[in-house]
């Protein structure tokens, strides 16, 4: 009884980590292995869950243990997450093109998330920017390329990416993003 007590055991810490671990690195597995990163999370889940039930119908101090690091581990990691920590948002905008979106997001502590969606996954850039007037300025590199300049314009309710050659702002196909929530167009405007 001792043995298959300690196999269990063996494999309740196991299949935790496994969980914890696919947990943890899931944004990572997912842009590498797509929804084959699933699988791992999806059974090590269950297990621990069927595990963790089991320890507290049967008491088991491991299998609770496990369990209660398991959900601690999920809480924190969703807090962590969340928009509770994280600076209030002052500006959300979305370039839309035909194969993909970018999503901006500047926060009050000057620092920005730019989120780049296609049909490969996504891609997060974040850095800090300035503003100076209507002028935003990315002071850490925004994509890949050049396509998105580090300084852009706020003009009304879009951020404008270049301008024409007589100074007219370019508001063309693909050229611009949308502004969905400001609070510094004041500021700005």
């Amino acid at each position: 009884m001792k043995v298959k007590l300690k196999v269990f055991e063996i494999a309740v810490v196991i299949s935790t980590l496994i969980f914890l671990i696919s947990y943890t690195f899931q944004e990572q597995l997912f842009k590498q292995l797509w929804i084959i990163a699933l699988v791992p999370l999806v059974i090590s889940g269950l297990l621990t869950f069927l595990i963790f039930a089991w320890a507290i119908v049967y008491h088991s101090r491991v299998g609770l243990t496990c369990g209660l690091i398991a959900l601690s581990a999920i809480g924190l990691g969703e807090l962590l997450k969340s928009e509770l920590l994280k600076s209030k948002i002052v500006l959300q905008a979305t370039l839309k093109d035909d194969l993909s979106y970018m999503h901006l997001t500047l926060r009050e502590n000057q620092k920005f998330e730019m989120v780049s969606s296609h049909m490969f996954g996504d891609k997060e850039y974040i850095g800090k920017y300035k503003l100076i007037g209507d002028k935003l300025i990315f002071l850490d590199k925004v994509y890949d390329n050049s396509f998105i300049p580090d300084t852009v314009f706020i003009w009304n309710d879009k951020i404008i990416l270049k301008h024409r050659e007589n100074g007219e702002p370019e508001i063309g196909f693909a050229s611009y993003f949308d502004i969905k929530k400001n609070t510094i167009k004041n500021k700005s405007q």
